[in-house]
């Protein structure tokens, strides 16, 4: 073996490899396998669901409407279009997912979120929080998530672009969702303290003991999702195979 024009005997480290650019991208490899090993193994002990499902799951719940375009999934998974179609059929013999057209584009395929989905998600999620805080973020400081988050950022940046330049992965596309609902939710707050001014002008200057002019209705946004059965996932699908 050669490193930098220089021959390496066997049984030796090459000194290439101590360098601190190639020990920080070994720390994060053997990490990230520990950590993601664990997860998956406990998601399968507890609940039959696989890491990756668990992953396609909340990134369709938090997707307007609840699908996603296959796509978009593969980027956002970073894995091929062939094993992202591979995933999604075994979940949709799960009962978890379900594939959609589009009427604007014939060629374009959704994976959209079942029933079964959302009530399997709401079950694991739970424990899903537990078990990072227990094999990752609970190991850390609040600085060390920071930093991380940070030099990570850089990494993303370099290799998965998005609109803006922001780059789309799974922890901005939730980020984007979480402002999007705040959003929605400060715009409702707003029209209903507004409304509430127009109704109290529609009863000034009437006469005492006059019954008050029925004020305008409002017409509030619908928000929310409809409530999710709490069925356990090993119940709903008997046949269920993790990935």
């Amino acid at each position: 073996m050669s490193t930098d024009g220089e021959t390496v005997p066997l049984g030796t480290v090459p000194p290439a490899v101590l360098r601190p650019g190639f020990q920080s991208w070994l720390a994060l490899v053997h990490s990230y396998g520990s950590v993601a090993k664990t997860l998956d193994r406990r998601l399968v002990r507890d609940l039959g669901m696989s890491l990756a499902w668990f992953e396609v799951l909340v990134l369709l719940h938090t997707a307007p409407g609840g699908r996603r375009r296959l796509l978009e999934l593969s980027r956002l998974l970073v894995v091929s279009k062939a094993s992202v179609s591979k995933l999604i059929d075994r979940m949709e013999r799960a009962g978890l997912v379900r594939r959609e057209s589009s009427d604007e584009d014939r060629r374009a395929v959704f994976a959209a979120v079942t029933a079964d989905g959302r009530a399997a998600l709401e079950e694991a999620l739970p424990v899903q929080v537990a078990n990072v805080e227990d094999c990752f973020s609970g190991l850390l400081d609040d600085r060390d998530h920071a930093d991380l988050v940070r030099i990570l950022g850089k990494v993303t940046a370099h290799y998965a672009g998005g609109e803006d330049g922001v780059p789309s992965t799974p922890s901005t596309v939730l980020l984007g969702a979480a402002a999007r609902q705040a959003e929605a939710a400060r715009a409702a707050e707003t029209g209903e303290r507004a409304a509430e001014p127009a109704a109290s002008a529609g009863t000034a200057g009437a006469e005492p003991g006059a019954e008050p002019a029925p004020a305008e209705p409002v017409t509030e946004p619908v928000t929310g999702t409809a409530a999710a059965r709490s069925r356990s996932p090993r119940a709903r699908s008997g046949t269920r195979q993790p990935v």
